[in-house]
């Protein structure tokens, strides 16, 4: 008789390296309202392997943290520790560096030369692709 197969191991996810990447995550595993609350109520203090420090905005959840360490445990198999930390020493929120990167593009300066007191209320790419 032959030996019964061995059913296929599941791959854990590798390691993310930096929060968008942690964001990146969520979305690519469906859980959309992590992600956004990843983007923008979450600021990175500190990422060191799987420890992940961060602070909170005055809008996240105080549950959050837990959340995203709950979920990193599941897609990477792997255990980490994700803790609060001072919001002085924090980088902006990815939502923050994104408005800021695109209000810093020469094209989107110029443009808001010509039209004087005009915003920037969305972005989308070209050919109507959603992305992070």
């Amino acid at each position: 008789a032959e030996p019964a197969p061995v059913p296929p191991q599941k791959e854990a996810a590798p390691l993310p390296t930096t929060l968008a990447e942690v964001a990146e995550m969520a979305g690519a595993r469906g859980d959309l309202i992590l992600r956004q609350e990843i983007e923008r109520s979450v600021r990175l203090v500190n990422f060191d392997g799987t420890r992940l420090v961060i602070a909170l905005d005055d809008r996240a959840s105080s549950n959050l943290p837990g959340k995203i360490q709950a979920a990193l445990i599941q897609w990477t198999g792997q255990s980490w520790d994700v803790e609060v930390g001072s919001s002085t020493a924090a980088e902006p929120t990815l939502k923050e560096a994104r408005e800021r990167a695109i209000n810093e593009h020469p094209l989107v300066r110029e443009a808001l030369k010509v039209f004087d007191g005009a915003t920037i209320t969305e972005v989308r790419p070209l050919g109507g692709e959603e992305t992070a």
